[in-house]
């Protein structure tokens, strides 16, 4: 498995960031934000374990929090 993250296109092509795996840029479930969920999701779609999974969604749901407690 191959897991890309790109500063320079995101999932539609142009802009950024975008996310890809196994060459297949995820996308976000809201149209908008790639969500910790979204990324948990595209894993196990693609073969990964819930159980090898385990905390990812809380990790990446951290600095999210952090990002939006910031900026409210």
């Amino acid at each position: 498995m191959e897991v890309v993250f790109s500063t320079e296109r995101d999932a539609h092509g142009a802009g950024f960031p975008s996310m890809l795996v196994n060459g297949e840029a995820l996308q976000p479930a809201d149209g908008v934000i790639l969500m910790p969920a979204d990324i948990t999701a595209a894993l196990v779609a693609h073969g990964v374990s819930e159980e090898a999974l385990t905390g990812l969604a809380e990790a990446l749901e951290a600095p999210l929090e952090h990002m939006l407690d910031a900026a409210g």
